[in-house]
């Protein structure tokens, strides 16, 4: 359900409600041109107003599936009825939107004052916004192949995980989850002795923070990521690594 019983309030000379139906349409619409389909869509209100009798404050997520089955950022999304909050778009491998105001991704898609041109802006806005989406999804891609290319066995993994341990990258929470990962994964594509396979073990390692506090396990995975990043660039000289946009 797209909220779309929920009435949309009559625009002033200042200001212009964006309608949720419109947004995610448009959202969706612009994805699919991407090549996703979109596979679960979530939503959730809140800022009930006894006036009117709906709630005024909309927000939802949209998951996304890719041809070759690699992980494609969620969107997620918010705006409001009462001028609490600007339409705003988020993204990542992780987003985290909450009806307390949370609303949290890897990077900001767009945002837009719902003024009195923010239904001729916010089209164009979003074409621009799932446009870098886009353009870090293919970046992802070229960025996991060169993982995938780099053998680590298990000393050296061990090794990595206890300086992001001993550098403070990670908490030992993550890194006990990520060895596990490392020395049992249950999923078969990350079995392999590579430096994609240890990136998804601290990824799974992350995952144990987002039970509690889903703003900690977003830095947590910044913070891996930069982490590898870096270790796999000094010490691996696969393919020119400036070559590589992230």
């Amino acid at each position: 359900e797209h909220l779309h019983h929920i009435p949309v309030p009559e625009s002033t000379d200042s200001y212009t409600p964006i309608p949720w139906d419109y947004l995610v349409d448009n959202v969706c619409g612009r994805v699919e041109r991407a090549g996703w389909r979109v596979s679960e869509t979530k939503f959730l209100v809140s800022g009930f107003n006894k006036e009117v009798g709906f709630h005024q404050e909309l927000f939802g997520t949209i998951a996304l599936e890719s041809a070759d089955g690699f992980i494609v950022p969620q969107i997620a999304l918010r705006t409001s009825y009462n001028m609490q909050y600007k339409t705003s778009l988020c993204a990542g491998a992780r987003v985290v939107v909450c009806s307390n105001g949370m609303f949290e991704g890897e990077f900001e898609v767009c945002m837009r004052k719902q003024t009195t041109f923010a239904m001729r802006d916010i089209g164009g806005k979003i074409e621009d916004g799932i446009g870098r989406v886009q353009a870090a999804y293919d970046s992802a891609r070229r960025k996991r192949d060169f993982l995938a290319s780099v053998p680590v066995d298990d000393d050296r993994a061990y090794a990595l995980m206890g300086q992001a341990y001993g550098r403070g990258v990670v908490t030992s929470t993550v890194m006990n989850a990520a060895m596990r990962e490392w020395n049992n994964s249950e999923h078969e594509e990350f079995q392999a002795r590579d430096g994609w396979s240890l990136y998804n073990s601290f990824t799974e390692g992350c995952k144990m923070l987002g039970k509690r506090n889903g703003a900690a396990m977003l830095g947590a995975h910044v913070e891996v990521d930069a982490f590898l990043s870096e270790r796999i660039k000094v010490s691996d000289s696969v393919l020119n690594w400036d070559e590589i946009p992230f």
